[in-house]
């Protein structure tokens, strides 16, 4: 076949991609948006280095911070929170582009290969990245925004594989110097991947199976010395993840073979619950990408019944049993068919970080973008190995990828329609908190589902009892309606003790304040509100975040809405000595200004001025005009101490 219809049908295998994609555009923002997103709009838009240094460094998005994917997030700034669309067309993108690379990783590895595969370089990687690009059950890693961040990292580690592999080539051919440069832009996209999310450090192991690949199949290899180089690094880094991970699990498994007993988990799970829980969670994920469906629970999996022994249930240790079959298969078959062995293992490789010791929550769809691959990979080679005619062979693969499509285009037709998604995830999660906040945002928009807004929330409430943020915000949503609520400010407080990091906390909270001063929610003090506040900055986790200063503006800002202003001209002074952004100043000054303290308002403008941190000269004239506005409202002409602040509001 002739570069032209090879570079056709591939555009086209990428063309069918973005066409079933098209129904989510009109999608939403969900759950994680709301925590890792609003700082985008903190200055309005990112529009300069110092505002997108501000966002991509003062969150918490993970232990790496995800620089990269947050970066691609400030180029979508200028949308959120009003338009989701931006965001989920970058997502897309991302994924087609990912799709190329699967094509192009695919092709290498066979051309790397001496198997009987080899004749087919073109249409085996082909099938391959079109059965993973179509398949719904990567709908869930491209239509919830967040997972950009997946979508990312897979992107960035098969970039790496890639080169290494073409590096590898150049090294056999003797063509050091190339090679080591491709090399290096290999170990580069694994620093991107893992800057992008942390299962990234995933990539040796990777490695280390590629190259298991080309020696199960005696694959030429560079020179001794080379070779040695290069497996001898992989080997290392491989092990010191391994060995990374066993430290983790340690305490545990000597904590139940010394005393017979778990250790305390912050999760409602022990660390072996866990183990046995993914046994089951694995064998659902492999059953869910061997048989796509047109909906499934989507992203709301917190109400997932654990395993709490082999037998309980029972199916627990049936899955314990498949996966050793598996595993043992693999082994078996690695020189007879290598693809098979290969694609099996990378299944299980994909998932020792975020489906083994490690404790995170029990199950996400968007765990298997990249495993994925290992699961449909020997799909495509079984069907391009089948002994039939090419034009039957091509029938019966263009039946499954149209049967992926139609059911992709179904699943990504049912996010783009949010309120029916919302109650369809209702429905297939009963048991999740999740499913029923999230319905409860989306039919929050309608007035006349007041009664089924109240209640969604308040079941999600009741069953999460240690989750202080939803018993918040049911209280907000009683408020905005004018309704009584019997919830306790004390009980909130105290959920906070040990409770987990929630992004949202600022904006719910403030909220709250919004509601008060309001008059929409009389029956609360500043002494409970300031009790919720003290409860948070006493919590760990929040302390090594930004979220202690906010924490701090709201208490100060609550003490204007309560009337204590002396407290909170105390509390800005204090906030405002710690030389925090020029746009948090701002804020400060506006609310302070907006409560008839003009004078402490132009006062630490003034220092925040003077001290000329700011590298916007923008933001620094917007500062400059409030000043203006504050003093000229102090003269002896207006002593009433209200200001218009209609022209105040930083840009």
């Amino acid at each position: 076949m002739n570069r032209y219809w090879s570079f056709s049908i591939v555009v086209a295998t990428l063309g069918a991609v973005v066409l079933c994609y098209l129904p989510g555009l009109s999608g939403n923002f969900m759950l994680d948006d709301f925590s890792t997103l609003p700082p985008l709009s903190q200055w309005g838009k990112i529009d300069s280095l110092e505002k997108l240094w501000r966002f991509v460094s003062g969150g918490y998005a993970g232990p790496m911070g995800r620089p990269i994917p947050l970066i691609t997030f400030a180029l979508n700034s200028s949308s959120w929170p009003a338009d989701p669309t931006p965001f989920i067309a970058t997502n897309i993108a991302i994924h087609v582009i990912n799709t190329l690379l699967v094509f192009a990783l695919i092709r290498e590895l066979l051309k790397a290969s001496n198997t009987s595969e080899n004749s087919h370089t073109f249409w085996l990687p082909l099938l391959a990245a079109a059965l993973w690009g179509l398949h719904p059950y990567m709908a869930s890693s491209v239509l919830y925004v967040v997972q950009r961040m997946t979508l990312l990292a897979a992107g960035f580690s098969f970039l790496c594989l890639f080169l290494y592999l073409r590096a590898r080539l150049l090294l056999v051919n003797g063509r050091i110097i190339w090679g080591a440069a491709l090399l290096a832009l290999a170990a580069l996209s694994s620093i991107a991947a893992l800057f992008s999310k942390e299962n990234a450090v995933l990539i040796p192991l990777q490695l280390a199976l590629l190259e298991l690949c080309l020696r199960w199949v005696n694959s030429e290899r560079p020179r001794d010395g080379v070779y040695a180089l290069l497996v001898g690094g992989i080997g290392v880094v491989s092990l010191v993840v391994l060995y990374k991970l066993c430290d983790y699990a340690y305490p545990h498994i000597k904590a139940m073979v010394l005393e017979g007993r778990s250790l305390p988990s912050r999760r409602e799970f022990t660390f072996f619950e866990r183990q046995l829980t993914e046994a089951r969670v694995l064998g659902e994920y492999i059953i869910s990408i061997l048989v796509p469906r047109p909906q499934t629970s989507g992203v709301f999996q917190d109400g997932y019944v654990l395993s709490r022994s082999l037998t309980d249930p029972p199916s627990t240790w049936v899955w314990v049993v498949i996966h050793a079959v598996f595993l043992a298969v693999a082994w078996l078959v690695r020189r007879k068919t290598p693809l098979l062995a290969f694609g099996i293992l990378w299944f299980y490789v994909g998932h020792i970080v975020e489906s083994s010791v490690v404790m995170l929550e029990i199950k996400f769809e968007h765990r298997n973008y990249l495993p994925s691959l290992g699961i449909l990979l020997p799909i495509a080679a079984g069907l391009c190995s089948l002994q039939l005619a090419p034009k039957l062979k091509g029938a019966l693969a263009g039946v499954i990828l149209v049967v992926f499509a139609g059911t992709l285009y179904a699943r990504t037709s049912l996010w783009g329609n949010p309120e029916q998604a919302s109650l369809v995830w209702v429905e297939e999660n009963p048991n999740s908190a999740r499913a029923l906040e999230n319905a409860a945002l989306v039919l929050s928009k309608q007035p006349e589902r007041y009664p089924m807004v109240a209640d969604l929330l308040r079941r999600a409430a009741e069953m999460s009892p240690n989750d202080p943020m939803l018993a918040i915000k049911h209280r907000n949503y009683i408020c905005r309606q004018l309704r009584s609520d019997s919830t306790s400010w004390a009980d909130i407080a105290q959920q906070f003790d040990g409770a987990e990091i929630n992004w949202q906390l600022y904006h719910v909270l403030e909220e709250s304040l919004e509601a008060i001063a309001a008059g929409r929610c009389d029956h609360i003090s500043l002494e409970q509100f300031n009790a919720v506040a003290s409860a948070v900055l006493q919590n760990k986790r929040y302390r090594r975040t930004g979220t202690p200063k906010l924490v701090r503006e709201l208490q100060a800002r609550a003490a204007l809405i309560f009337g204590d202003d002396q407290l909170a001209v105390e509390l800005y002074q204090k906030e405002a000595d710690k030389n925090p952004p020029l746009s948090m100043v701002m804020r400060y000054a506006l609310w302070l200004a907006s409560y008839g303290q003009q004078s402490v308002a132009a006062k630490i403008l003034s220092e925040a001025l003077e001290r000329g941190e700011s590298g916007d000269p923008y933001l620094y004239e917007q500062a400059q005009d409030m000043q203006r506005k504050i003093e000229a409202d102090i003269t002896p002409q207006n002593k009433s101490g209200d200001i218009s602040t209609n022209n105040l509001e930083p840009q």
